[in-house]
């Protein structure tokens, strides 16, 4: 079964969420509704070393749902972690596949290095009182003109963007966390990509894909994308309260709950 998984390593919510691309030239920001069949990121996928780490830090620290617990469907010795909303909507979704003997990464350039997420706008001294009571170090975050944020690492070492936003539903919020609900993180506003020249990806996003330019700033570069959902063989209320596996790898479900690392999954509220 596939989870709304593809080959784009973007999430967003369907709102003008931006991909900002970090390098020694001009950033560009692109509005992403200017193609109809693009309405915003989907979701963001990064790789992780220890699962239970990765686990308490994006739900118990950041407040995050598990909404989907099952394995890579490449390697089904590994976890496939997903994170959002109540529901797990699109946009809202930062997923993990947690390698606990891999080789700690690098930032460097094609790739991801980091994600956003919007907040309401009178929550980063909340944000900032948490994440420093946790020992965390903060930055300002890198934002276009008139945003405002945080930046912290995450225990693998990757950034991560709180940006306040004057808008966002608070619908499918996430209570069953210890972050008031007032707080909570609403959906992810932006990923960032380092690369060494932005030519060629800055083709792709506006002669490709139908993006449009709408604003530069050094060392930025900016853009976004929109299901079979989650609720497709769990109930709502039991999202990512236990592993999930795709029907060819049921018959294997044993040898795998035995191989991968044991877990204490995040209460439900």
């Amino acid at each position: 079964m596939n989870y709304g998984d593809s080959s784009m390593r973007y999430s967003g919510e369907c709102l003008p969420n931006m991909i900002s691309t970090g390098n020694s030239e001009a950033l560009a920001g692109v509005n992403l509704m200017s193609n109809p069949g693009i309405l915003g990121i989907h979701h963001v996928t990064a790789i992780a070393s220890d699962p239970q780490k990765n686990l308490d830090f994006y739900t118990g620290l950041l407040g995050l749902r598990l909404v989907k617990l099952t394995v890579n469907f490449d390697d089904p010795t590994t976890y496939h972690f997903y994170f959002g909303d109540s529901q797990g909507r699109p946009g809202t979704i930062l997923t993990f596949f947690p390698w606990p003997n891999g080789a700690r990464g690098q930032i460097g350039n094609g790739q991801t290095t980091s994600v956003s997420f919007a907040v309401p706008q009178t929550s980063l001294a909340y944000w900032s009182e948490r994440l420093k009571s946790h020992q965390l170090l903060l930055e300002q975050a890198a934002a276009f003109p008139g945003d405002e944020g945080i930046a912290f690492s995450d225990p693998d070492g990757m950034r991560v963007n709180l940006i306040a936003v004057s808008s966002g539903d608070a619908a499918g919020v996430w209570n069953g966390s210890g972050v008031p609900q007032e707080h909570a993180m609403r959906h992810l506003h932006s990923v960032t990509l380092q690369e060494e020249r932005q030519e060629r990806t800055a083709n792709l996003l506006t002669e490709t894909l139908g993006f449009r330019l709408i604003g530069e700033k050094e060392n930025l570069f900016e853009i976004a994308t929109d299901p079979p959902g989650f609720a497709t063989d769990e109930t709502p209320e039991s999202l990512g309260t236990k592993l999930m596996l795709p029907a060819q790898y049921e018959v294997y479900r044993a040898g795998i709950e035995r191989t991968v690392t044991p877990l204490r999954l995040p209460s439900q509220g």
